[in-house]
């Protein structure tokens, strides 16, 4: 699975940002790097369903339906990574959440003990992903996902601090999940005005 310390300097200092914005465009695009710690198509299946069996008595803020219709489709067509240079900047909300999926995912396995190390590595990834995504200034419904995933995944890591960063998580994802309700609203808003 993927390691921090395998991550680049940029990915790290964007992952350390987190959820303050990092541009992508400081580090000459880094964040496309963030493609090569995807894991294989049948592995990302395999922790998707890890993840399905292991939040059956959680509410769950990501349907099976959109990871199965929409994200694994995008990120893995005809089953296969996607190719650094085929992600764009607006993928990138997207990208955080199918990390905080692995994560979950790799939590899931709680007696397989590596995988705790896999799902900190998948956490850091799913916060760098956000940071350069922007997720502050212009979240997505995708973010708000990714950062209630986080707020799972805190909480379940076994972390000394998890339930002060945990509601710190909770608390982020319901300001983000305000702003994306108020900008849709505005969005019809201007439609309306305009037609």
């Amino acid at each position: 699975g993927p390691s921090h310390i395998g991550l680049s300097a940029a990915i790290r200092f964007a992952c350390d940002m987190f959820p303050l914005s990092h541009d992508p465009h400081l580090h000459g695009g880094h964040w496309r790097l963030l493609l090569d710690h995807l894991p294989s198509y049948d592995v990302a299946l395999f922790l998707v369903d890890l993840r399905h069996m292991a939040d059956g008595i959680f509410v769950v803020p990501v349907t099976n339906s959109q990871i199965h219709e929409y994200l694994l489709p995008k990120f893995y067509p005809s089953r296969k990574r996607l190719l650094p240079m085929d992600l764009r900047e607006n993928d990138l909300q997207d990208l955080g959440l199918i990390f905080a999926i692995l994560a979950a995912g790799c939590q899931g396995s709680a007696p397989l003990h590596h995988r705790n190390a896999d799902a900190e590595a998948y956490t850091q990834l799913c916060r760098a992903a956000l940071a350069f995504g922007c997720v502050l200034e212009d979240s997505s419904l995708s973010a708000v996902q990714a950062v209630t995933m986080l707020c799972r995944n805190v909480w379940l890591s076994g972390a000394p601090n998890r339930r002060k960063l945990a509601d710190k998580m909770s608390v982020l994802a319901s300001q983000m999940a305000i702003s994306v309700s108020l900008s849709s609203i505005h969005r019809s808003i201007v439609l309306v005005l305009t037609a």
